[in-house]
């Protein structure tokens, strides 16, 4: 079941972001694939527990992240109260 964002213009960014990246032929550095194995490595070493409490951790910073980057972005662009460009 996939979560539906309250905000319209969320959920709409949300989708071009998942076309967008669907679309685009990305690759990860070698660096990266490593990092993605290490991981997957300390993952399967987790109990189910230790592995949910560790997804909601990794999900709270991902949104932090999120907003982080909104942020940033807004002020940049002068979309904030105080930002440099008003």
């Amino acid at each position: 079941m996939t979560a539906t964002p309250s905000n319209p213009v969320i959920g709409l960014l949300s989708l071009s972001w998942s076309k967008f990246v669907m679309s685009q032929p990305v690759e990860l550095s070698l660096e990266q694939q490593f990092s993605i194995r290490s991981f997957e490595t300390q993952v399967q070493q987790m109990s189910r527990e230790q592995a949910q409490e560790f997804l909601v951790k990794l999900y709270e910073q991902m949104l932090m992240r999120e907003a982080m980057y909104r942020y940033f972005l807004k002020q940049q662009w002068g979309l904030e109260p105080g930002s440099p460009m008003q």
